[in-house]
């Protein structure tokens, strides 16, 4: 059974489609520059967010309330900055390299804060 089948409605079905063409398109985009790694960079981001939003799911489906630390470090994530920072690479063509994508995948307080900054933004407009 495919991946795509397991998707229980058929908009999921449409975006999973949608994102594996574009992340295949990126994939041949990046490897014609010499720079495939980026691709792997950014989907390793945009995988996290997809466990992260999975955890959620499980949370809500278990009636589980998390504590402030287990949402705060799954809503950094789940805010999308993180995995839009590594896509947001890739229009840096050779400004960012492998260095600058570890450097990023290595959280850093900047990121962090960024995270951190994004996920209470969209909390407190969401709550409005």
């Amino acid at each position: 059974m495919d991946a795509i089948d397991q998707l229980p409605a058929d908009y999921m079905k449409v975006l999973y489609i949608a994102l594996l063409n574009l992340f295949n398109e990126t994939e041949n985009d990046m490897g014609k520059q010499g720079r495939s790694y980026a691709s792997y960079y950014v989907k390793e981001a945009f995988k996290e967010v997809v466990r992260c939003y999975h955890a959620e799911a499980e949370w809500a489906d278990k009636c589980h309330v998390p504590t402030f630390d287990e949402y705060v470090l799954n809503g950094l994530v789940t805010s999308g900055y993180g995995a839009v920072m590594a896509a947001s690479f890739l229009g840096l063509e050779e400004v960012a390299g492998v260095e600058e994508y570890e450097w990023l995948k290595s959280n850093p307080k900047i990121i962090k804060a960024a995270k951190m900054i994004g996920r209470l933004m969209n909390d407190i407009v969401g709550h409005e």
